[in-house]
């Protein structure tokens, strides 16, 4: 199909291209500047529950609200978010990377915990459009904020489930429960 419209319009090829270099400045000595065209903001919140037993924190639901400039495409958008959450939630809970001498230990997925779909909680995304001059069609970038604050917004709710703040990640059943003893003993 691709040969009978190319030969079609007698061989000729149509190129466009373009190029946006939108108004920033390069950092100066004190380290201001504006070194990004649009900046992306988010929030986001999370309601576990935590197994006082077996350590083993279930996400119930994350709220997640994005300021996005123009939402081109809102479905995609929300996908993004999405699957940001995906992501962030097994950084927050499972994934660990163990690395030895050089030597990465977790080399299979029978030892590298990624969540699954069926993993996930209920999501809910909240796309604020704002105008933004200086992104493409007004829009503004979403491909980190839907990672960036679920471990967090995870942690955060694990704190005000049980009383106990986690800054190590993953945050595992075994590390939840021996926080547990530890505030018992």
């Amino acid at each position: 199909m691709a040969r009978t419209g190319h030969f079609k319009g007698g061989g000729r090829v149509l190129v466009a291209e373009a190029f946006y270099d939108p108004p920033t400045a390069m950092l100066d000595k004190d380290l201001h500047g504006n070194v990004s065209a649009a900046y992306t903001s988010a929030v986001q919140a999370a309601l576990v529950d935590v197994d006082p037993e077996t350590g083993r924190v279930e996400v119930r639901r994350i709220a997640s609200a994005h300021d996005v400039g123009r939402a081109l495409n809102p479905g995609a958008a929300e996908g993004q978010v999405h699957g940001g959450i995906h992501m962030g939630l097994g950084y927050a809970l499972t994934e660990r990377l163990v690395v030895e001498d050089g030597q990465i230990l977790t080399q299979s997925f029978m030892d590298y915990a990624l969540l699954r779909a069926d993993d996930m909680p209920d999501i809910v995304v909240r796309l604020i459009e704002s105008v933004d001059a200086e992104g493409p069609f007004g829009a503004k970038g979403l491909g980190e904020s839907g990672v960036i604050p679920v471990a967090a917004a995870v942690a955060n709710a694990i704190k005000d489930a049980i009383g106990l703040r986690f800054t190590e990640l993953p945050i595992t059943p075994a590390r939840v429960r021996a926080a547990l003893e530890a505030r018992r003993t």
